[in-house]
């Protein structure tokens, strides 16, 4: 176990690596397009720079431990201009958390496998839906605020 370990923490921060570096790299360009410009608009960006500035160590730690943000906040991290070193080290430490963590569960739940991809399976129509449901909305009231804005801005 303590090979797969080394090599799922090497590829882990390797992994992390590739996102800070696309931050850092083409992060501004990203935020000219849509969609990334619908959530990163300009006044944002300013605002999460700022608070990489403050609080950007504890963010990347604990950052690594959200499924479905760690990738954004790896590449917010480039794009905020953390330093690599930095970087590395406070993913480094919460990758030495979430590693062994992720490799004892699955050692223990192994035994149980087909009843849990059962048990996820399920969850995971009901999760789909359900963010179907969040996107559909957002999009819906984004839709409804731009063209109240449009409305408001019209002279008459």
């Amino acid at each position: 176990m303590l090979v797969t370990a080394v090599i799922c923490y090497t590829s882990i921060l390797l992994g992390d690596l590739v996102a800070w570096n696309l931050g850092r790299r083409y992060g501004r360009l990203l935020t000219r397009h849509i969609p990334f410009r619908w959530f990163l608009p300009e006044s944002r960006i300013h605002r999460v720079e700022r608070w990489f500035q403050r609080f950007g160590n504890w963010t990347v730690f604990f950052g690594r431990m959200v499924a479905g943000v760690r990738f954004v906040t790896f590449v917010i991290a480039g794009m905020a201009r953390m330093p690599v070193s930095r970087f590395i080290l406070f993913d480094s430490i919460g990758a030495l958390v979430t590693v062994p963590l992720w490799l004892v569960l699955g050692y223990v739940l192994g035994t149980h496998f087909d009843q849990i991809v059962q048990w996820m399976s399920r969850i995971s129509t009901t999760t789909w839906i359900l963010v179907g449901a969040v996107v559909l909305l957002l999009l819906l009231w984004k839709l409804a605020h731009r063209k109240h804005k449009a409305h408001e801005e019209m002279p008459e």
